[in-house]
């Protein structure tokens, strides 16, 4: 039991920190893109 919520643990801090940086992505993409719709104006 105790070797399983370690295996948990590690698993949800891998997710906690994949999804942070996917949304540290996403946010420059959106960044770019709104750049991208100002110069068209």
């Amino acid at each position: 039991m105790e070797i399983l919520i370690k295996i948990i643990d590690i698993i949800v801090a891998i997710v906690s920190t994949f999804t942070d940086e996917s949304s540290k992505y996403l946010a420059k993409l959106k960044e770019k893109r709104d750049i991208k719709k100002k110069r068209k104006k």
